[in-house]
C-alpha cells in the first residue's frame, strides 16, 4: 500500500494556498484512534490553522480522529507501516512527505512515533524536533521506553509534557535535566461543558431508571485502565444501594472479557457498556460520580472533562492525578488496584449528596481557573516560534 491521503485538497494545492509566512508543522502520531492524545490534537489543531500549516501523519491505518481532522480541513496522511514500524519502506514514505512539505518543525506523540520521528527527522534535517510526552509510561513494557528515550534524547530540541509528574518520573530514573521539559496542559474547549443537556432523555435511551444515581468511566478497555477494579467495587456498593447504575464508555481489547466477567454479578443488569460517542460532555451530564481507577496516566483528558462537568471524582492515588485532585478538596483519591477502598469511596459519595456537590463544584472551578484555552494556545505559540 502507498501513502494514504485523507486531506480536503490535493497536497500541491494545500502548499500553494498556505501563506509564505506560515511554518509547516508535521504532527507524527501512531494510530488516529480515540485515545487521549489524538482527541487533544483534534481539539487543538483547528485553533492553530491561522498561524501554521499543520499536517498530521499517522504511522498506522485510518481511524475516527483522522476523519474528524479531515472534516476540520487538516491534511492527514498514513504511512501504513504494517507489522514493522521501523522498516525501510516506512522511512521512505515518511521521507517523501518531508521532502514535499519541508516542515520547520516535527512534533511527535507517543513512544513509537517519538523514537522513529527523532531518528528519521535528524536524517532528513528537519530544523526542530519536539517530543510531546503524554504519560509516565510507568507500566510493564512501557517502562523500557524511558531508557530508550534517554539514550536518544540528544536528538530532541524540546520536550513538552502535560503534567509535571512526567518530568519527575523521567528525572528520577535517568539524568534528564528538568529544564528540558516544558509543561503545557491539555487543550480543552470549555464552552462545550457549559451547554444544557437532557440527562433524562439519555437515561431513557440507555434504559437507565430515572431515579438511579449514575457512576461512569470514560476510557479505552486496556488492562492498565483498571476497569476490573471498578466493576468489583460497584458490585460491592450494589449490595447496599440498588438504585445505582454504572456506565463504561470506550472501546478496546478487554471489552468482551469484562462483559463475561459480570455475568455472575448481582448488579449485571445495571452495568452498561457504551461505545465512544462524539459528544462526551452530553454523556457526562448523565453521571453523578466519575470513577477512574487507572494505574498510570499523563494528564487524563477524561478526568479533565469530568472535572469540567462538575462531577464528584474518585481517582487512583497516582502522582499524575494528585496534581489535579486534592483529596477531600475537589475529589477523592484511593489506592491503585484496590477495589475495597474504591467501594468505600463509592458508598461514601452515594450516601452523601452534599459531599458530591461540594467536590464537583471545586473540581469545575479548578478547570475554569487553570485551563483557559487562550493561555494554552499562547504556550504552544511560544515553543513553535522559538
Amino acid at each position: 500500500m502507498g501513502i494514504t491521503y485523507l486531506g480536503i485538497m490535493d497536497a500541491k494545492l494545500s502548499l500553494e494556498s498556505s501563506s509564505e509566512k506560515q511554518k509547516t508543522i508535521i504532527h507524527l502520531v501512531y494510530v488516529l484512534d480515540r485515545g487521549g492524545t489524538e482527541k487533544m490534537l483534534s481539539r487543538l489543531l483547528p485553533h492553530l490553522k491561522k498561524d501554521y500549516q499543520n499536517v498530521v501523519i499517522g504511522m498506522k491505518g485510518d481511524g475516527p480522529i483522522g476523519q474528524e481532522l479531515q472534516k476540520k480541513e487538516i491534511s492527514v496522511f498514513y504511512l501504513d507501516h504494517g507489522k514493522i514500524w521501523h522498516s525501510p519502506r516506512t522511512y521512505w514514505r515518511f521521507r517523501k512527505l518531508i521532502k514535499q512539505y519541508k516542515p520547520a518543525i516535527l512534533s511527535t506523540y507517543l513512544p513509537i512515533p517519538d523514537i522513529f520521528g527523532r531518528i528519521a527527522g535528524r536524517l532528513l534535517k528537519i530544523p526542530k524536533i519536539i517530543c510531546n510526552l503524554r504519560s509516565t509510561n510507568n507500566h510493564g513494557v512501557y517502562a523500557k521506553v524511558v531508557l530508550i528515550d534517554y539514550l536518544t534524547s540528544f536528538l530532541v530540541d524540546q520536550y513538552t509534557i502535560n503534567s509535571v509528574a512526567i518530568s519527575d518520573y523521567y528525572c528520577a530514573r535517568y539524568p534528564f535535566k528538568k529544564s528540558r521539559f516544558r509543561v503545557i496542559a491539555n487543550f480543552m474547549n470549555l464552552d462545550s461543558f457549559e451547554k444544557k443537556y437532557e440527562p433524562l432523555v439519555i437515561k431513557k435511551q440507555l434504559t437507565i431508571p430515572d431515579n438511579h444515581l449514575v457512576i461512569g468511566y470514560v476510557a479505552n478497555f486496556h488492562p492498565y485502565k483498571g476497569h476490573i477494579y471498578l466493576l468489583k467495587a460497584f458490585e460491592e456498593a450494589y449490595r447496599y444501594h440498588k438504585n445505582i447504575s454504572l456506565i463504561f464508555i470506550g472501546d478496546g481489547s478487554q471489552k468482551e472479557a469484562l462483559k463475561k466477567e459480570i455475568k455472575q454479578y448481582q448488579s449485571q443488569k445495571q452495568i452498561y457498556f457504551c461505545d465512544f460517542c462524539e459528544n462526551i460532555p452530553e454523556m457526562l451530564s448523565v453521571m453523578d460520580i466519575f470513577a477512574m481507577p487507572s494505574f498510570f496516566e499523563g494528564q487524563s483528558n477524561a478526568l479533565l472533562e469530568a472535572m469540567a462537568s462538575g462531577l464528584a471524582i474518585i481517582a487512583s492515588d497516582i502522582p499524575e492525578n494528585r496534581i489535579l485532585i486534592e483529596h477531600e478538596g475537589n475529589g477523592l483519591l484511593v489506592p491503585v488496584k484496590n477495589n475495597i477502598y474504591l467501594a468505600k469511596a463509592l458508598k461514601r459519595l452515594i450516601e452523601n449528596p452534599k459531599l458530591r456537590e461540594k467536590l464537583g463544584k471545586s473540581a469545575k472551578l479548578k478547570i475554569q481557573q487553570e485551563f483557559k484555552p487562550q493561555k494554552i494556545l499562547d504556550q504552544y505559540h511560544e515553543i513553535y516560534r522559538k
